[in-house]
């Protein structure tokens, strides 16, 4: 996106943990996330979209080319740079800026605290220490409560309607990150705050 600048939350790091004989080797890519000015959403689609339509195709937990969200599926033509999806004409314009945490296929509660809550880091970085959370407004209480141990209150949450197209001010987008777990300090952020 036009003027906007990754900023490091967390370094690559290489991680090693041996339990018994078995031992886990694996280089977790840095965290890093950019506020996107005008940044557009559609509730339910884990890609953030700029003003000029581009789709950001590393923000989502999940690579564009894969199909999965079954509530809201896209068609990646990837050879043609274009993304077929539902998208409503105009967006409802919200004045807030957004940490956007759309949720998993069924809200499934491992992907929730993997794929998604990690993004609250971005709350630790002055940039963005005073973002809203926008999540859908369906997002089941279960979901909701891990939120609230983080400190995320009622007053901090946006609800937006699946299948509708939101703007804010500015939306964190996060660049995908390629590992099979979250680096440490992540681990230690998570089990602090939700103490």
């Amino acid at each position: 996106a036009t003027n906007t600048a990754l900023c490091p939350l967390i370094p690559a790091q290489r991680i090693v943990a041996r339990n018994g004989s078995t031992i886990l080797d694996v280089t977790a890519d840095a965290m890093q996330v950019a506020a996107v000015p005008g940044g557009e959403i559609l509730c339910g689609w884990d890609y953030v979209v700029t003003t000029d339509g581009t789709v950001l195709k590393d923000t989502g937990h999940g690579p564009i080319a894969r199909n999965e969200v079954a509530w809201l599926p896209h068609v990646p033509y990837l050879e043609f740079k274009r993304v077929l999806h539902p998208w409503s004409t105009e967006p409802r314009r919200i004045e807030e800026d957004v940490i956007y945490l759309p949720g998993p296929i069924q809200f499934h509660l491992g992907h929730w605290i993997v794929d998604f809550l990690p993004r609250l880091y971005a709350l630790t970085h002055p940039q963005f220490q005073d973002f809203k959370i926008a999540i859908p407004r369906e997002l089941p209480p279960k979901n909701r409560e891990l939120l609230a141990l983080f400190g995320i209150g009622a007053d901090r949450l946006i609800e937006c309607q699946f299948g509708n197209r939101y703007q804010f001010r500015h939306v964190a987008a996060f660049q995908r990150r390629i590992s099979v777990t979250p680096p440490l300090p992540l681990i230690r952020f998570k089990i602090g705050r939700a103490h």
